[in-house]
């Protein structure tokens, strides 16, 4: 009869780890924005960045919602949980950047945009790692990898930006504020590492 529930035992429980990939797939969409206001500072991206970061919290959510209900999982519901938390980083301090840059007017340049290419790079990477999983352990562990090389060129763009301060004859204020930023970049690396980290101790106990 309409509008009767399905008994329990009917009915389908939610795909968590199919939640979970959307949740990486808008980071991924909340990182190739971020990526075009870091080389241009357009607000219609900044925008972008903001709006992917709203839609990532409802995602996660969902999925929250899910592992409440499911009764089993293709992996770890600690990992799940975990994974999506530390996505929810990446989307804040990119939102944060942002944020902070167009608060203080500072426009963003080539070591910004070097740098959230390369973190592009490796959320891409990521979103292939749990296409892989949970069937093809090796594939998704090779993403990861390849996502922290990704990180890795972040880190070597972030210290040459800074090296590039050093030399500045800007206005020791408009220094300060440009190391700051850059920062947010770094910690947006080393929360996209977080990611990978978990990653590879999903993969550890799925093999």
């Amino acid at each position: 009869m309409k509008g009767m529930r399905r008994p329990w035992f009917l009915q389908s429980e939610p795909d968590v780890l199919e939640l979970l990939r959307v949740q990486v797939r808008l980071t991924e969409s909340s990182l190739r924005a971020f990526a075009e206001w870091s080389a241009d500072g357009r607000e219609e991206a900044a925008a972008a960045v903001r709006a992917n970061e709203h839609e990532g919290d409802t995602a996660r959510r969902a999925l929250v919602k899910a592992l409440r209900e499911v009764l089993s999982a293709p992996l770890d519901q600690e990992d799940l949980y975990t994974v999506s938390d530390r996505l929810d980083l990446v989307q804040n301090v990119a939102k944060n950047v942002v944020r902070q840059a167009q608060a203080a007017r500072w426009p963003p340049d080539g070591h910004s945009a070097r740098m959230a290419a390369s973190a592009l790079t490796a959320i891409g990477h990521l979103a292939s790692a749990f296409d892989a999983l949970p069937k093809d352990t090796a594939a998704a562990s090779n993403h990861a990898d390849f996502a922290i090389k990704a990180t890795r060129g972040m880190e070597k763009e972030y210290r040459g930006a800074i090296a590039a301060l050093a030399e500045s004859s800007e206005p020791a204020g408009r220094i300060v504020l440009a190391a700051e930023i850059y920062r947010g970049y770094d910690s947006l690396g080393n929360a996209i590492v977080g990611v990978c980290h978990r990653v590879w101790f999903s993969v550890l106990k799925e093999a």
